[in-house]
């Protein structure tokens, strides 16, 4: 039987693929005149739908390089950087669509950066939640990372909180092109770490050698 991590991940791709159809099941109704999406909307659907179908059938992104540091791959932070995304646009659109008298209450008594702030709120906890509990968003339960501190142990509370603050620095997603990397890691002293099932034979082999050569 799946451990806790294996039902997650299952529950994560099953909702991934019944969405990601049903999405992809309004676009083609669309074009057959049932139902009308301006062209942003109808953008936005098929982006969707293509997102989540990736993420159901995309698998686990394995380490491709030579270097035997675990640390995870430019290819598996953007997945997750993406995929993340995707899940949080929905999760978003979801509680705005079944409760939209409580959001018009608010923007008339706050204003129109009602909801925007709501988002905010509703971006920081998804992120400390997730990476505060086990450790990893969905998308990083798909591709088999993990957030840790510099020694790789479970990183504190004031971590995760200062990294997931920190990701709201603007301009910092460019910061992945800088050479030391991603600011949300190197400020709040954390990274993401590929788990030991992810990391490959070539790998180990090499992390062997060092060893023995210490």
């Amino acid at each position: 039987m799946p451990d806790a991590k294996g039902l997650a991940t299952i529950l994560i791709r099953s909702l991934a693929v019944a969405f990601g159809f049903l999405l992809l099941i309004m676009v083609l109704a669309n074009y057959e005149g049932k139902q009308t999406y301006s062209g942003d909307n109808l953008l936005l659907l098929m982006l969707l739908a293509g997102g989540l179908l990736l993420i159901a059938f995309g698998g686990r992104w394995r380490r491709a390089g030579s270097e035997p540091t675990g640390l995870a791959t430019g290819s598996q932070r953007l997945m997750n950087f993406c995929a993340d995304l995707i899940l949080f646009r929905l999760l978003l659109i979801t509680i705005i669509t079944y409760n939209l008298g409580f959001f018009r209450s608010l923007s008339s008594s706050i204003g129109p950066i009602a909801i925007p702030l709501f988002g905010i709120g509703l971006l920081f906890c998804y992120y400390f939640v997730f990476e505060t509990v086990i450790q990893r968003t969905p998308a990083k339960l798909l591709t088999g990372t993990k957030v840790v501190d510099m020694d790789g142990a479970r990183p504190g509370l004031g971590k995760v909180a200062l990294r997931t603050v920190i990701r709201f620095v603007p301009f910092e997603p460019f910061s992945a092109f800088t050479n030391k990397g991603l600011w949300h890691d190197t400020w709040a002293g954390t990274r993401v770490m590929m788990e030991q099932s992810t990391i490959t034979s070539k790998d180990a082999e090499a992390l062997t050698s060092e060893g023995a050569g210490e």
